[in-house]
């Protein structure tokens, strides 16, 4: 349903509901007796609800819920108290562009796997209590306003999925990112005033992809790459300051796909014909050695 008000008692109503989208929700909440027990997915995307929308009260019993989907809430500033929501799995903030805090209660949500704060805009931090997410695997910080990403994240131990894309403000990042032994996917593009890699991205053995593209400020990619014996994606496009590349990336015998296009080396070097699994190599505007 969408753009409706629900008013009036529900008792008798809805008592085995288990999947709600409510596009447009009101920011008042009139209905009583509002059965959400067995809610398992409740999706409020496009509302106008705030932190202290008055159907929080009664969300709150949703004891079962694993899946909450605030996208687009934009009178969200902070997020809710969501501490009862202990089975929660994902929980989606997407473009929510005037949200400036993450309750601290969020380190409460054992289960939570997936965080998506992408296109959170006014989001220039994260909680300290984050670092109890220990269940968390994938985590999308895309267009907010982050500096840069905290040290604490090492403690996320189960991560797979980590990306920035977009933060045009980030400048820094933690060497303690080694320490996310199952981190597979780092997605940094478009990070226009990154201008060093943390060297501990090079103990990143399960590491499949990474996306450094448009990284304008970026000068070199460090000999630790050739570490990342499981690379199969590896996009340098857009890196118009990287003058060579390091022999080493001739070590990384999976990779798949090497993307160099608008980088300023003169030519392709001969190093790269040892990737026999390489099967599409974007390089216009270079001259190749193979």
């Amino acid at each position: 349903m969408s753009s409706v008000n629900l008013v009036g008692d529900f008792s008798k109503l809805f008592s085995q509901l288990r999947w709600l989208k409510w596009g447009n929700c009101p920011s008042n909440f009139e209905a009583s007796n509002f059965h959400v027990g067995e809610l398992v997915i409740l999706d409020l995307s496009g509302s106008l609800i705030s932190d202290v929308w008055q159907g929080w009260y009664s969300m709150m019993k949703a004891k079962k819920l694993k899946v909450l989907n605030l996208t687009s809430c934009h009178s969200l500033k902070r997020t809710p108290y969501l501490s009862s929501f202990k089975r929660l799995e994902i929980l989606i903030l997407r473009d929510c562009r005037n949200l400036e805090k993450i309750d601290n209660c969020i380190g409460n949500m054992e289960s939570l796997v997936s965080l998506d704060l992408s296109g959170c805009s006014g989001l220039k931090e994260l909680p300290l209590q984050m670092a109890k997410l220990e269940q968390l695997k994938e985590l999308l910080l895309d267009e907010t306003a982050m500096q840069e990403i905290p040290s604490f994240i090492s403690y996320l131990k189960k991560l797979e999925t980590l990306s920035a894309k977009d933060c045009k403000s980030l400048i820094g990042f933690p060497d303690s990112i080694g320490n996310l032994v199952n981190l597979s996917t780092l997605v940094l593009s478009g990070c226009v005033e990154l201008a060093t890699l943390p060297h501990g991205i090079g103990s990143l053995e399960n590491l499949r992809c990474l996306s450094l593209g448009s990284c304008q400020q970026l000068r070199e990619i460090p000999s630790w790459i050739g570490n990342l014996k499981l690379l199969t994606q590896l996009d340098l496009s857009g890196c118009s300051r990287i003058q060579q590349l390091p022999p080493q990336i001739g070590e990384l015998k999976q990779l798949e796909e090497l993307l160099l296009d608008e980088i300023a080396i003169q030519e392709i070097p001969s190093f790269i014909s040892s990737l026999e699994k390489l099967e599409m190599r974007s390089v216009n505007n270079h001259k190749s050695t193979l």
